[in-house]
């Protein structure tokens, strides 16, 4: 795993479908001083993860009709060195299992 330059801050791309819950995560961790690039669904998520460079990954469970876990799949393919870290607000434990499987922190 690449460390990223202290000098630099450090890039999370953040996947939230809710638009008022992404932003309100977006703003509370850029106040940290941490570079945040909010995707609101699976193809700006993808698109962002192939044009840029991310220390982190932050992405929900539930995606609209798509499922951050199937995004999660794409950057385990991409690069299995960027941390991934799945957030959800559900208790279902079949995500989580599946999240962990491939390799979510």
């Amino acid at each position: 795993m690449t460390l990223p330059n202290p000098n630099e801050p450090i890039r999370l791309l953040l996947v939230e479908d809710d638009p008022e819950s992404g932003a309100a995560m977006n703003m509370a961790i850029e106040r940290k001083g941490i570079s945040c690039d909010l995707a609101v669904d699976m193809d700006g998520a993808i698109a962002k993860f192939a044009r840029n460079e991310f220390d982190a990954v932050t992405v929900d469970v539930r995606l609209g009709d798509d499922n951050g876990l199937d995004f999660l799949e794409h950057v385990r393919r991409r690069n299995s060195d960027v941390p991934v870290l799945v957030i959800t607000a559900y208790s279902d434990i079949g995500p989580v299992v599946r999240a962990l499987k491939l390799g979510a922190q």
